[in-house]
């Protein structure tokens, strides 16, 4: 890559295209360009001649919080950012096996690039590509027109339409929507690029929530917590923002004492069916008193406990007593967990201190017996549902009963049969429920 500047790479480019055209070739890879079905010339090139991309979304959130990210913002063609670059794509999910299918089947896809050399669609695999060391790499070429707009338009067709070899995680997809829209598309555009045709509107909402979840989180921390840490989080996020939007429509404290109490319970490693369990007074009624009296942890949620004013405002007039207020400042004690696992990188890499160990297993056990009392109110419901289920098919029955029993193939004997069966079993229920009520009033 020394020495190489923009111009050697249009000269190699053209050069390639004449190439091209002096040969009659025919390949070509059809894109949707501006609207268009447009075929474009596909070339071989070497691979130095190509720019990986410092604007790939594939990388946003990897970028946002490296060390030396402004190396490659403001010289983005240089070899330290291109050297940059090629790292985090060799540690993006899946590059291990990109490059083994690469290795055994060579390129089966072109990548897509501009007339200056930088890469719009295959980054990773040119990194790949690079690593194995082939002497081509095929391209499709763009128009000599195309400007940063068409970039990222093109990125999100193709991505969305997923024909790259890898999805993008969850971050970058929220972050690339978001760049898309700072565009100046509308959601109605950004709905139709996603594919999104049913519930479009909601799900763009909801990808602004999310995104607006995250960077609040992120700036718990100092330094901001890594916006990869999130990716593992991301159905955790994906269900705390669905009930947050609809608790803060009545109360907007409840919905947030019970966000930053899945928050920290997300930092703690809680698994995601235990964190649905955490309400707003989870930590207070539920948390605390499994904490066995250990006078180090409760004191630990005693340094973040205050008065919190009633909804009502009625309490100075009623002389009510401020203890009955005093609430755990959740996201005090979120930030708490957060900066005691997160490093200077922002990435998630300290051991839990002893006190926090006691907390994270005191919110296990506090949510699985949240879980199960909830699993057993089910199951004392179950009866009687699968009851009225019965009552409203028998019901149907009765109705339909007098047409069917005129058609030729109802067999009457059959149905005597199953109707005896039917009374033997709601005898039996009977008698057994005769039993419950007697053993229920003598006690």
């Amino acid at each position: 890559m020394t020495n190489l500047t923009n111009q050697h790479r249009r000269d190699a480019i053209a050069k390639s295209l004449a190439v091209y055209k002096e040969s009659n070739q025919r390949k070509t890879e059809s894109i949707e360009y501006r609207g268009k079905d447009t075929p474009l010339e596909v070339i071989t090139i070497k691979p130095e001649f190509l720019l990986l991309n410092h604007d790939n979304s594939r990388l946003s959130a990897q970028l946002f919080d490296h060390p030396k990210r402004s190396i490659v913002e403001q010289q983005p063609t240089s070899d330290e950012a291109q050297k940059i670059l090629a790292e985090l794509l060799r540690s993006t999910d899946q590059y291990s096996r990109l490059k083994d299918e690469l290795k055994a089947m060579g390129q089966l896809h072109p990548g897509l690039i501009s007339r200056d050399g930088l890469l719009i669609n295959g980054n990773t695999r040119v990194a790949a590509l690079r690593e194995i060391g082939v002497e081509g790499v095929e391209v499709a070429v763009l128009p000599e027109d195309a400007v940063s707009s068409d970039f990222l338009d093109l990125e999100m067709s193709l991505q969305m339409r997923r024909l790259t070899h890898q999805d993008y995680t969850f971050t970058n997809e929220l972050l690339l929507m978001d760049k898309y829209r700072k565009f100046g598309h509308t959601d109605k555009q950004l709905a139709k690029k996603m594919g999104w045709i049913r519930r479009s509107e909601k799900k763009v909402a909801e990808a602004t929530q999310l995104l607006n979840l995250v960077k609040e989180i992120r700036n718990q921390s100092n330094p901001p917590i890594a916006f990869s840490v999130f990716d593992r989080m991301s159905q955790h996020l994906k269900d705390l923002n669905t009930e947050y939007q609809i608790m803060a429509l009545t109360d907007f404290r409840e919905a947030e004492r019970m966000k930053w109490g899945r928050v920290a319970a997300m930092f703690l490693s809680i698994n995601k069916d235990q964190t649905r369990a955490i309400d707003d007074e989870f930590y207070e009624e539920d948390v605390i008193k499994r904490l066995d009296g250990d006078p180090s942890v409760v004191k630990f949620f005693e340094d973040y406990k205050k008065v919190e004013p009633p909804k009502d405002g009625l309490a100075d007039l009623l002389g009510s007593d401020s203890s009955n207020n005093e609430k755990i400042d959740i996201q005090l004690f979120a930030k708490k967990v957060m900066s005691e696992l997160v490093d200077e990188s922002g990435h998630i890499a300290k051991d839990l201190t002893p006190q926090l160990e006691k907390v994270r297993e005191a919110i296990r056990k506090a949510s699985d017996a949240i879980i199960i009392k909830g699993k057993n109110k089910e199951a004392a419901q179950a009866p009687s549902e699968i009851l009225s289920e019965t009552r409203i098919s028998l019901e149907e029955v009765v109705m339909q009963f007098a047409d069917i029993s005129k058609l030729p193939g109802f067999d009457p004997k059959r149905f005597e049969f199953h109707l005896k069966k039917v009374h033997k079993s709601l005898e039996d229920l009977t008698k057994e429920y005769e039993k419950f009520q007697a053993k229920d009033k003598s006690n």
